[in-house]
């Protein structure tokens, strides 16, 4: 379902070094921040 599309998303993008979460893990149900939204757009950036 959705929520294992999510969490497999979640784990690829961890593993890229895109998202590296808070220390205590992801906390995807916080949301996140505007700092936080541009860091993850600007490392997929980086990759290109």
């Amino acid at each position: 379902g959705l929520l294992e599309a999510s969490d497999a998303l979640a784990e690829a993008l961890q593993q890229a070094g895109i998202l590296r979460g808070t220390g205590d893990g992801l906390a995807l149900e916080r949301g996140a921040t505007r700092a936080e939204a541009a860091t993850v757009i600007y490392r997929i950036y980086l990759m290109l």
